[in-house]
């Protein structure tokens, strides 16, 4: 009974075109990408006009908008145009996530590992106990513990002490992601640059560069397409035209939340349509979604000043938006409201008559059972699987599971009684996460 309505579920979706369409991926070399008119679209013209003024008055330089890959809007201003470089400033830690997951397949390195075993004993000014107990992971879910009320950049062991335990506290803290670079580097033998232009310039086009910013801080710098290629990997699954370029697990992981303490965090990715949010400089934690008025499965690169890579699966979109300080939001919580912002206009902009920003395609349907569970769990999908993985709720990987089709067993056994989650990767790209607990 349950496999046959969750398969009705999957035809009732398809009937309603859910399903997306064959995307489309630029060459990885020239400057050829395939446009699709707006206006073939029914895209409102007005409304486009209204966003460009908005964006240009936000001292914004580049505004690009993909659908299924191809190029719908693309606009350049305030002296700025397609050739032009500027930084991603933070929005260049979720393409340093990225490579993470690649050096972690290829067997660098362990993401549970201490940081030490890369960076050295003494890089913290923390007890020797305190800072071996800080993972490479810690540093991706921005949960290391470290005082992060001093100086926002420095890397310096005496600015680096503890205030929590890892996995306790989460803050949002340049230094402990900047040390990335050297941990990266240290695992592969090769600095972020050469590590990235290795497995993603030939596979997608991107070119780019990290370069130094102050004293300490290193951001990415590249065209706005280079931006806009990498939002149109991160939207195909980390796929490119067949290829997986960041292992498809690792996508996922990247892409869900990666603890409880801010639901609407990845691994150096933000996320929409969780339940709460915290946000960059604040102790608070919200209610509701980091972005209302888009739609619940986006999620997003952030930088100063409003670099943005937003990412919408379930509708095919990407847009990038590429500028200086604007004039809303401003101080530490530009990265959500102008964020807000941006999207209000686009809502504008997309056909009345279109689904593109409705409510969006739920997650396939996975029936969990049963749950709690002592030994097996069993799994019924609406949509073939992949993969089955179970995290702790502080986002470690405890076990996972090949399986093939629309069903499938997980055995618990062993595992310590609790609560985890358990994530299941589809093979057309998506993922879903149920919360199970194990008795």
């Amino acid at each position: 009974m349950i496999r046959f309505a969750l398969k009705t579920l999957c035809l009732l979706l398809l009937a309603h075109g859910v399903a997306a369409q064959q995307r489309y991926f630029p060459q990885t070399t020239g400057e050829e990408w395939q446009e699709r008119s707006a206006a073939e679209l029914g895209y409102d013209a007005a409304a486009i006009e209204h966003l460009y003024t908005y964006l240009e008055a936000a001292n914004s330089k580049a505004f690009l908008l993909l659908e299924d890959g191809e190029i719908v809007l693309e606009h350049y201003m305030n002296g700025f145009g397609p050739d032009s470089l500027h930084y991603w400033a933070s929005a260049g830690k979720t393409l340093l996530s990225a490579a993470f997951g690649i050096a972690e397949a290829e067997g660098h390195l362990n993401l549970n590992e201490s940081s030490r075993t890369y960076l050295g004993n003494g890089w913290t000014s923390c007890t020797a106990e305190e800072e071996a107990t800080i993972t490479v992971l810690d540093h991706l879910r921005m949960t290391t513990g470290l005082d992060d009320k001093g100086d926002f950049f420095c890397t310096e062991p005496e600015c680096l002490s503890c205030l929590a335990e890892p996995g306790t506290r989460w803050a949002y803290y340049n230094a402990p992601c900047t040390l990335l670079h050297d941990v990266l580097e240290a695992a592969t033998g090769h600095t972020p640059t050469r590590f990235i232009r290795d497995h993603f310039r030939a596979t997608t086009g991107l070119v780019g560069a990290y370069v130094p910013l102050g004293r300490y801080n290193r951001v990415y710098v590249s065209t706005a397409r280079s931006m806009a290629r990498f939002g149109l990997l991160l939207l195909n699954g980390g796929a490119w035209d067949g290829r997986q370029v960041i292992p498809a697990d690792y996508y996922t992981r990247m892409t869900t939340p990666s603890q409880e303490l801010n639901q609407s965090y990845g691994l150096l990715t933000w996320l929409n349509g969780q339940d709460s949010y915290m946000l960059n400089g604040a102790r608070e934690v919200f209610d509701g979604s980091a972005l209302p008025d888009a739609p619940a499965d986006t999620y997003f690169a952030a930088g100063a000043n409003g670099q943005f890579i937003n990412v919408t699966p379930s509708r095919g979109l990407v847009w990038v938006r590429v500028g200086e300080e604007p004039f809303v939001g401003g101080g530490e919580y530009v990265g959500a409201d102008f964020n807000n912002e941006i999207w209000k206009r686009i809502n504008s902009v997309l056909p009345k008559t279109s689904t593109a920003l409705a409510e969006p395609a739920p997650a396939p349907a996975a029936a969990v059972f049963p749950n709690p569970v002592h030994d097996r769990l069993r799994i019924h999908a609406s949509e073939a699987m992949e993969t089955l993985t179970l995290y702790d709720l502080a986002g470690r990987p405890l076990r996972r599971r090949s399986v093939s089709g629309d069903a499938g067993e997980f055995p618990v056994t062993g595992i310590p009684a609790g609560i985890y989650r358990l994530v299941i990767h589809y093979r057309a790209g998506r993922a879903s996460q149920v919360r199970v607990s194990i008795q």
